[in-house]
């Protein structure tokens, strides 16, 4: 049943509830004072205000949402204060929305907000409400007021709505996102009447859901300063009651915001006129964790509080809450929730206990509430399945609330992952850009020049691609052939020559790459069957150890990780080796992904796992987090780097001959061939993209019988070309955790001034500050020279060349926040992992890898807090083609982007010699995006036992019908090719229903024209199946030819008449074939 705990009564309670003073409450730690808050709000029944620090906002949120009916709000301030550029879209959207919500409702809401939020000043109540939009069904308007409606408001029209502040128009349809939504809306119209809103998925453009009704707020980020007269105090119905949260805390906030908040006075109310105001309005509380805060001066009744400046009268009050830790500390019980229970019994002496159990683990619950109830008498047990910061008890009440994190040993303060993402697919649909260098099946490497329109030999309109080739040649490709174009990529940045129309060099380089696919898609299956008879270990079902560590997780998997976890444990259990790269970005779950796998390795399989990682620090990470997350099991964990040496290091490796280390986790350093494994079993390398293949291979080549799983955010070309040809099994992880908000990234010029703002802008909201600059001897200097601009800035210098201890001390004292601006190489790439820093610098930024960038990027970002990245370069005006590429790719891609990334690397330096020297002459030739394509093929021809006809899958379609996408349906040009290609690569009817669906929930009623167009792409695939060359139509025959080989084509001709629709025009087409060619 639903427990309430606010309904447990305790003395003290009414000195707050009814007091006349402020009252000051000690010995409160976050729990307790999440519980207390909800009881006053449930008794009082009135608005509350927290204010905290931004350090302690997620955990109030968070407690607070467990114990109130109700949900808070969170009011974040807009980070407005240095530069335009840093404002943060999805807080203006979020104060927008509560200020929203406030004036709109009357019910009492409880509010955390922080002080410099509090200070920022809002449009009055009026204004804002003029500055809204309420649309709902049925309602009567105008698309075009709408669009007008949507401009007045300060929305960007795009030919997509995909970021916040975007709306799109296209005939009946407005598309629109909010900057107060999480998510986009999709308005339809009949006419001047709204017939549905629907919420969509911005990344790829379909429908989510049905909505009634929507509020569109205004899109300006930056509210001018002459309409800020207000704040957020102004928009309850009657004065809140304010507390104060850690007031010692917001003192030294203060301190570090006051500069700032002062040098903006139409920005920030004045600190004095806020308190005096809350003063003069209601009575506050203020909270403090200690007893006797040194920021208090008792004197009587007397309290000097800076942040008031001034002298006020408070009350005292200490509760007589207890805390979990204080008792264990006496007990002798191993089992942490046991000594508590005791203890706390023997307190409660012969009182009935109430106990609250808060987890949000299902299996952890049941746990403790059978060890409460066998060793409690006749306990009142509750179990809660939400998360609770921290454990308070209540002696005189007989009531505990237990958070049994709190109990574990594998304690972790992150958030429950979210179960609704937007996720985008790996393979982009290409449409090629105007300049761009492609690839035609059958007429080789030409330029793109664009889309025309123009009347083909049916004098029918019709949409051609056009290619531009040697001695300015064209080619005009129908719209419906843009399957045949795809991107070129070749072996080096340098652009290839362009072939001559019909010339004899395509069709020389299209037969040789076909037979070296062939050749190759032979070698792939012939390895996948050798993986499939290399004597494998077949590991059994889970076992108990298994079974347990999925369940100790804290928090749930994303459906990305679950997906993963099941293709391992299925690869693990199966009689092939596996070989399987894991890719997803930084902070996305792949850790917990290959512990699963080790864990079942050593407990099932009773093998050892070796940890190959790049460097000494991501080593000590996984060392830490493998140990905290395995405690409990009876596995052994053992550390390789160049920090182990000595004795310390023989003891190691005698533990891992002898089999007594489970698991070793270490640098290059566990490929030596001194190193002797008692029972090796699964290989696991981190951050593969760092290694060499020599390296990566060592292992494997001792041990040819060891599973291996590969770990990326951005994987290296060869390892990318395995996966996407389905030469290695491929698993992605793209989904982010809960509340990741994407890395706002800006390429900038190196100035003073830039550097000054970025920094101060991030340690005024509390968080730190990577620098990086990848040359050790100017390094010192720049961190003298950030030392120089921001004296306030606690600075840490770190680079590769230091020893370990030294190097070990800076990282502890910016984990622990003694420092808060990092100056370092790039050698924190790898293993830092600091959700409090937020915001990097990358000095000189063209001068480092796609793939190092990114990986820089993922340092920041990692939390539920917005999070900046700089790349800076000494001048914009002087970037190379190649940088400038890399820098803008990096600048647009969001998270969960890292095997586009890659992809994109791909494109801007070439493929390379990935293959080895006798394929990158094929790749050269044809195109690395056409060689995967075409090896693709070739190895699903081959599993199925058929010949490979890699140049000869496409179909010569020929009907008098008009058979396009109109301008007036769709009318930018690339969209149109987007779905050309779509339509042109689908593979079975199922694929093409969907694309029709989507092209009718992003712009509404199909025209005739695309109806044809689908009647035409459906019997493509019919005459695909019965292997047809070409079909055409005229108004008494059909004309069917069915290729065999290059010797044989067979050509049958049937009576026909045009059909009238395009649906019964698949029907006949369709019965004429299977007339034809009947199937044996």
């Amino acid at each position: 049943m639903d427990f309430d705990p606010t309904s447990i009564n305790f003395s003290h309670f009414s000195l707050l509830k009814d007091s006349k003073l402020p009252s000051l409450v000690e010995n409160l730690h976050s729990g307790a004072k999440a519980f207390i808050v909800a009881k006053l709000f449930k008794e009082l029944r009135r608005s509350i205000v927290i204010i905290t620090t931004p350090a302690r906002v997620d955990d109030l949120f968070e407690d607070l949402t467990t114990l109130l009916k109700e949900s808070p709000l969170e009011f974040p301030t807009s980070e407005i204060d240095l530069s335009p550029k840093l404002v943060n879209i999805d807080a203006v959207g979020k104060r927008d929305h509560i200020l929203y919500s406030l004036q709109k409702q009357c019910a009492p809401v409880v509010c955390i907000t922080t002080l410099k939020a509090l200070l920022e000043r809002t449009p009055s109540p009026e204004s804002l409400l003029s500055d809204h939009l309420e649309l709902k069904v049925g309602e009567e308007l105008d698309p075009d007021t709408l669009v007008d409606l949507c401009k007045n408001l300060g929305y960007r029209h795009e030919a997509l709505a995909r970021e916040k502040g975007d709306f799109a128009f296209r005939g009946g349809i407005v598309d629109i996102f909010p900057l107060s939504s999480s998510e986009p809306f999709r308005i339809e119209f009949w006419g001047d009447r709204i017939s549905s809103i629907r919420s969509y998925n911005p990344s790829d453009q379909l429908s989510t859901g049905k909505i009634s009704q929507i509020t569109i707020s205004s899109a300006t980020a930056i509210i001018p300063t002459d309409k800020l007269s207000h704040s957020l105090l102004d928009y309850f119905e009657t004065f809140p009651l304010c507390i104060f949260d850690e007031v010692s805390s917001l003192e030294d906030n203060f301190s570090d915001i006051a500069g700032i908040l002062s040098s903006l006075p139409k920005r920030f109310i004045p600190i004095q006129d806020l308190c005096r105001r809350i003063l003069r309005e209601s009575v506050p509380l203020f909270f403090e964790e200690n007893l006797f805060p040194n920021l208090l001066t008792h004197k009587d009744t007397g309290c000097a509080l800076e942040v008031f400046h001034e002298k006020i009268s408070v009350q005292r009050v200490s509760l007589p809450f207890i805390y979990p830790h204080a008792l264990i500390e006496t007990s002798h019980e191993q089992n942490p929730l046991l000594a508590f229970l005791k203890t706390f019994q023997d307190f409660c002496s012969d009182r009935t206990l109430s106990l609250a159990l808060y987890s949000s683990n299902t299996k952890s619950l049941k746990e403790a509430h059978d060890l409460t109830a066998s060793f409690i008498k006749k306990p009142q047990i509750y179990d809660c399945p939400k998360a609770l910061s921290s454990s308070f008890a209540l002696v005189e009440s007989g009531f505990a609330a237990i958070s049994l994190s709190e109990f574990a040993a594998n304690k972790v303060l992150r958030r429950q992952k979210q179960r609704n993402y937007f996720s985008s697919t790996t393979e982009e649909v290409y449409v090629p850009v105007p300049g761009e260098t492609v690839v035609h099946l059958h007429n080789g490497i030409g330029k793109f020049i664009g889309i025309e329109k123009k009347p083909n030999h049916l004098n029918i309109e019709t949409d051609y691609l056009v290619l531009e080739y040697a001695d300015k040649a064209r080619l005009y490709v129908p719209s419906d052939q843009a399957y045949l174009i795809s991107r070129y990529v070749g072996a080096s940045e340098k652009a290839p020559d362009l072939h001559h129309l019909n010339g004899a060099k395509w069709r020389r380089s299209r037969e040789l790459s076909e037979k070296s696919v062939i050749l190759y898609a032979e070698k792939l299956i012939q390895m996948e069957a050798q993986r499939s008879t290399a004597n494998s270990f077949i590991y059994p079902t889970h076992g108990e150890e298994v079974i347990k560590f999925a369940e100790s997780f804290p928090y749930e998997e994303t459906p990305d990780q679950l997906k993963a976890i099941d293709q391992i444990y299925a690869d693990m259990m199966s009689d092939k080796l596996m070989d399987r790269l894991i890719c997803g970005d930084a902070g996305f779950g792949k850790t917990e992904i290959i512990m699963r796998a080790a864990v079942k390795a050593v407990c099932d399989g009773q093998k050892q796992v070796i940890v190959m990682v790049p460097t000494t620090i991501l080593a000590n990470q996984h060392f830490e987090t493998f140990s905290q997350r395995m405690a409990g099991l009876p596995i052994t964990i053992g550390l390789l780097s160049r920090f182990s040496q000595g004795k310390a290091m023989k003891k190691t490796l005698e533990d891992v001959a002898q089999g007594r280390i489970d698991i070793l986790i270490g640098t290059h350093k566990v490929i030596n061939k001194s190193i002797e494994f008692h029972n090796p079993g699964l290989l696991i390398i981190d951050e593969e993209q760092r290694f060499g293949v020599k390296a990566k291979d060592a292992l494997k080549e001792r041990y040819p019988t060891i599973d291996c799983l590969t770990v990326s955010a951005t994987p290296i070309p060869r390892t990318l070309y395995l996966s996407l040809s389905g030469a290695r099994d491929l698993s992605l992880i793209t989904m982010p955790p809960l509340d990741r908000l994407p890395v706002s990234t800006f390429v900038m010029e190196h100035t003073e001034e830039t550097l000054s703002a970025a920094i101060r802008h991030e340690l005024l909201r509390g968080g730190q500050v990577y620098v990086i600059h990848n040359r050790i001897e100017g390094i010192f200097r720049l961190g003298e020279t950030i030392r120089t601009l921001i004296p306030e800035a606690r600075i840490g210098v770190a680079h590769g060349q230091m020893h370990s201890d030294e190097l070990a001390n800076i990282f502890y004292k910016f984990k622990t926040q003694q420092t808060n601006v990092l100056v370092a190489t790039a050698l924190i790439e790898n293993g830092i992992d600091i959700p409090n820093a937020n915001t990097i610098l990358i000095d000189h930024a063209d001068k480092f890898g796609m793939a190092d960038l990114y990986q820089m990027k993922g340092r920041v970002g990692r939390w539920n807090k917005k999070a900046y990245c700089y790349f800076l370069v000494p001048h914009l005006d002087r970037l190379s083609g190649p940088a400038s590429k890399r820098l803008e790719a990096l600048n647009k891609q969001e998270y969960g982007g890292g095997m586009k990334i890659a992809l994109h690397d791909l494109e801007i330096r070439g493929a390379g010699n990935i293959l080895g020297t006798d394929q990158s002459g094929h790749i050269s030739a044809v195109g690395f995006n056409l060689y995967c394509k075409l090896l693709k093929k070739a190895v699903a021809a081959l599993k199925h036992k058929k010949k490979p006809m890699l140049f000869h899958d496409d179909v010569r379609i020929e009907f008098p019908y008009h058979s396009r996408i109109p301008e007036d349906y769709i009318d930018l040009a690339s969209m149109r090719i987007e779905f050309y290609q779509k339509i042109g690569n689908a593979e079975s009817k199922e694929e093409l229903e969907a694309i029709e669906e989507e092209l009718r929930d992003r712009f509404g009623p199909l025209p005739e024209e695309v109806y044809w167009l689908f009647a035409l792409a459906q019997i493509r695939l019919i005459a695909l199946e019965y292997h047809l060359s070409s079909i055409k139509g005229t108004g008494n025959a059909l004309y069917i030819q069915q290729y065999h080989d290059k010797e044989k084509q067979v050509q049958k001709t049937l009576p026909y008449s045009l059909s009238p629709t395009p649906t019964l025009l698949v029907k006949e087409v369709q019965e004429s074939i299977e007339k034809a060619f009947p199937k044996k």
